[in-house]
């Protein structure tokens, strides 16, 4: 029997929807918060730059500590922010913030300025500008009972969307429970808005999708429960205490790594690795179709809100298995996630696949070394070259826009 070698060991960057929501609630805080383990990426170090535009207008600052990966290792940054004593601008002059390509920091800053009250102008890049923000203000309006954006903001057929510029009046919401999209994203600007005017809300949506936010809420004390009969989450606020956390390890940045182990026939090692059920459809997946994958038992980072973190085992050794199109196994697609219709074959022009709002668009390989084989680079979608080897420095990744860029 031939051994095998000792995996070969990569940390990945840490996962950017938690250091987002994270960035955002520590700027609520009643005390300085400090953030471990940001993936060093264009989009987080724009809504670190957001965060540093909202503390310093009222007496507050963010420090950035950058630690270089060793090897293939992601760099990863080390944030503390001190809140502001409050959002507002106190000349009423509106903040302007721009957001580059991140949906998710645009649709949060949206709740979050709602509900605290902020005249702000959220703007994007012209590919952000393009994507819909009326499924997160249309549930907004609903829930303070009024209009919230004082101008028109640019409309392309029925779907509103940036520059977005909010009137920044204080509201009494009337109306508790609202039903929104089934988007984790639009979610959580609901319960951002709530959180920062501390008032109650209830929201249903067919599915929840990640639930990242109501993680990290219940961590910071609030009350957040779900109802079986309605299907709504309730979520009664109260003030954020500081707090001190430790962002877990990617899964969506490590599945090309594991994509790329499997076929290579290697051994490859993921240390804390977010594994919940809602982020783990893609080593379901490839370990159907003949994948090894071993895991240590999963479990809850003491200096975290209750997801479950593993060191991921990915081994390449045997051969890969057409997976079965069933519903069954297919990964399960949640709000900026991986979509696909599952391959019939690796090299089979069924295996592509389909392209979808956040997701992944490529043509099949025809080898991993070829050009056929780089996936096209779309809005949050992937953009690469395929490395020369798993074990060269060049090989690391660089985190971008809500993707994973790398030269080989």
């Amino acid at each position: 029997m031939v051994e095998r070698p000792a995996p070969t060991a990569v940390k990945v960057p840490g996962d950017k929807s938690i250091a987002i929501r994270c960035l955002l609630l520590a700027l609520l805080a009643d005390g300085p918060c400090t953030l471990r383990g940001l993936p060093d990426s264009a989009i987080i170090h724009t809504a670190i730059a957001a965060a540093k535009q909202l503390s310093a207008q009222a007496g507050g600052n963010v420090r950035v500590t950058r630690h270089l990966g060793v090897g293939l290792d992601a760099n990863a940054l080390d944030v503390v922010v001190v809140p502001p004593k409050h959002l507002r601008p106190t000349d009423g002059t509106p903040l302007v913030v721009h957001c580059g390509g991140s949906a998710t920091l645009a649709r949060l800053l949206l709740g979050l300025f709602t509900g605290a009250g902020v005249r702000a102008r959220i703007e994007g890049s012209s590919m952000l500008s393009r994507r819909p923000m009326d499924r997160v203000m249309a549930p907004l309006t609903q829930w303070t009972q009024r209009t919230t954006s004082t101008t028109t903001s640019t409309a392309t057929g029925i779907s509103v969307t940036l520059p977005i510029d909010l009137d920044g009046e204080h509201f009494t919401a009337s109306i508790q429970a609202i039903s929104c999209v089934s988007s984790a994203q639009v979610r959580s600007a609901l319960f951002f808005a709530a959180v920062a005017a501390q008032r109650p809300i209830s929201v249903r949506s067919e599915t929840p999708g990640r639930r990242h936010t109501e993680q990290l809420l219940s961590w910071l004390g609030m009350d957040v429960r779900d109802d079986d009969a309605s299907g709504a989450t309730h979520l009664v606020p109260c003030p954020v205490r500081a707090f001190d956390i430790t962002i877990p390890a990617d899964p969506s940045a490590a599945a090309f790594l594991h994509a790329d182990a499997a076929w290579r026939g290697h051994r490859l090692l993921t240390p804390g690795l977010l594994v919940d059920s809602q982020r783990d459809g893609f080593l379901r997946t490839i370990a159907g179709m003949g994948v090894g994958i071993n895991r240590s038992p999963p479990h809850t980072d003491a200096n975290a809100p209750g997801w479950h973190v593993a060191d991921v085992i990915v081994d390449g050794a045997g051969p890969i298995a057409p997976l079965a199109n069933s519903a069954a196994s297919r990964p399960n697609s949640s709000d900026d996630s991986i979509s696909w219709a599952p391959p019939k074959g690796l090299n089979s022009a069924a295996s592509r696949p389909n392209s979808s709002d956040d997701s992944i668009s490529w043509a099949p390989p025809k080898g991993l070394n070829s050009a056929a084989s780089r996936p096209n680079s779309s809005d949050d979608s992937i953009s690469w070259a395929p490395p020369k080897g798993l074990n060269s420095a060049a090989s690391r990744p660089n985190s971008s826009d809500d993707s994973i860029s790398w030269a080989p």
